[in-house]
């Protein structure tokens, strides 16, 4: 008698489990809670929507259901993305060695130095405006799972940061759906943002992406060399000043930050900005990263160097969409468009 109830408790609680366990978590950051053989597109766990590509069967209290749920149960389908960058100064292809004429507000010539950022968090957007992440494959030496760096550069000419090879895309899966918009953040993931290059992987391990106190990585690189006729300073002179030299870079990373590897970091400004752009084909489509546009408020001739949040340092920022005294995403930026 005791054996039946030993063995029929044992069954009962393995049922229990079954039934009562934690929600499965689905690629597209949904769940999938229960299935049915119907194959109905899977509808988010209470509390919040699922994203593109629900897995089937109906669950959960809350969500809305997600575009392109798998019939029958099983995982979750995905398929392959590529999402291209494509780097100009204002209506021409950026290209290092090559001078470009009116820009910044004093309307100099000057070439490239530096155009690097990195990104996380890409989402692909439906015509209902769910979001759909995107899972970054794991692909060396650009990116990581976690993040990927897009590099415009290629050590030609004044293109002095960085290496020698350009990279302009980011592959990775994401469910199957209808999307027509894209969504990004130019950052690295505050979980991976304070760490010992050392043990860094591609391609977080660059020294030239890392600064040497407690801010992390660089997200955004930048830099323009002005031409020497239009730097309204003598090369040449003894003080070595900086407008001499007629380099203006901004580099934006997280500010405000405290802490170290052992015991953690805070930072009272994230400045990872979120980019939306509502009409991008993820298919054909290309984003445009303007380095023009970015500098566009700035007087080169001044030749700003900014490391943190410095007043002249601002136009810069809100071209990126950041707010230079909080360090969360504007309303509206200028230096990335879909073409």
């Amino acid at each position: 008698m005791q054996r039946w109830f030993w063995i029929a408790a044992v069954t009962c609680l393995f049922s229990a489990t079954q039934a009562c366990g934690d929600d499965d978590v689905a690629a597209d950051g949904g769940t999938d809670a229960s299935r049915s053989d119907a194959g109905r597109g899977g509808k988010g766990g209470a509390g919040g929507k699922a994203g593109a590509g629900g897995s089937a069967g109906a669950s959960g209290s809350a969500g809305k259901s997600g575009a392109g749920g798998s019939a029958g149960g099983g995982s979750v389908a995905t398929k392959a993305v590529t999402i291209r960058f494509k780097a100009k100064i204002n209506d021409e292809d950026l290209a290092c060695g090559k001078s470009f004429a009116n820009l910044g507000t004093s309307k100099v010539h000057a070439s490239v130095q530096d155009f690097r950022f990195f990104v996380e968090g890409v989402k692909l957007i439906t015509s209902s405006g769910d979001e759909a992440p995107v899972v970054f494959d794991d692909k060396a030496p650009f990116q990581t799972k976690d993040v990927a760096l897009i590099d415009f550069t290629d050590k030609q000419g004044t293109c002095t940061a960085g290496g020698a090879t350009v990279n302009t895309t980011i592959t990775g899966k994401v469910a199957p759906g209808d999307y027509q918009g894209l969504v990004f953040v130019t950052g690295v993931p505050e979980t991976i943002n304070h760490q010992n290059l050392t043990d860094a992987k591609p391609p977080l391990q660059d020294a030239s992406t890392y600064w040497g106190w407690a801010s992390g990585y660089r997200f955004i690189m930048t830099g323009l060399i002005v031409d020497a006729a239009d730097r309204g300073a003598d090369p040449n002179d003894a003080d070595g000043g900086v407008a001499s030299s007629g380099a203006n870079f901004v580099h934006i990373g997280a500010g405000g930050c405290t802490g170290t590897n052992t015991s953690g970091f805070n930072c009272t400004r994230a400045n990872r900005t979120r980019i939306e752009l509502a009409e991008f084909d993820a298919e054909t489509g290309t984003i445009v990263a303007d380095l023009g546009k970015a500098f566009e408020d700035v007087d080169l001739k001044a030749a700003v160097e900014c490391h943190g949040p410095a007043p002249e340092c601002g136009p810069v920022y809100s071209a990126f969409g950041l707010s230079l005294d909080t360090g969360t995403t504007l309303d509206s930026q200028k230096v990335f468009r879909a073409e």
